[in-house]
């Protein structure tokens, strides 16, 4: 949500995260032509399902950001996805069986993937792989972040493409006409 001054002094508040019409296909890919998504998960777990959201993200115009693609680079691998993530719109994180090993922080390196988006600014959407036999750490993980976010769940890679597909499509109709309050007045922007 943000405030900016109106000219009477009254607070002009724009809320981006309430539900908005989805915009037509073309207002969609134009929202999307400069969006950059970062794909995080533990990549040998779920290459599928990174593949699913890769295609996703392609389908409603954005670019796909993700490790495996990173190409060489002289900083760290660790310094290299926290500097994508900071950079990136939103960040996708995948929540499969496994936590990943974990990085001299403690943490696996989705989970300080999402911990720099929290503290960065992308927005954060985040699914969960059906399943019933998570790592300890890894359902420990789950938790922390279903206590900020919805966390809805997939069962294959075709469901999950299309949950990501309708997700883009409800963040790029929040941005393009978010709700705005002036005074008393609240209303769709567009």
């Amino acid at each position: 949500m943000a405030r900016r001054q109106s000219n009477d002094s009254e607070p002009l508040i724009i809320d981006r995260s309430a539900a908005a019409e989805i915009p037509p296909v073309e207002a969609i890919r134009e929202w999307a032509r400069d969006k950059r998504v970062f794909i995080s998960s533990v990549i040998s777990e779920l290459p599928s399902e990174r593949a699913a959201a890769a295609a996703a993200v392609r389908a409603v115009g954005a670019r796909p950001i993700m490790f495996e693609e990173f190409g060489g680079r002289d900083a760290d691998p660790e310094n290299a996805y926290l500097a994508e993530v900071e950079t990136s719109d939103v960040y996708l994180g995948i929540v499969g069986r496994r936590y990943g090993k974990p990085l001299p922080s403690r943490y696996s390196a989705t989970h300080a993937e999402y911990l720099h988006a929290e503290q960065h600014g992308p927005r954060i959407s985040a699914w969960a792989l059906q399943a019933d036999d998570r790592e300890g750490h890894q359902q420990s993980f789950l938790d922390e972040i279903r206590v900020f976010h919805v966390v809805p769940t997939f069962r294959s890679p075709e469901e999950f493409k299309a949950q990501i597909q309708e997700r883009l499509k409800a963040i790029a109709a929040e941005d393009l006409a978010p709700w705005c309050k002036l005074g008393p007045i609240v209303f769709r922007a567009n």
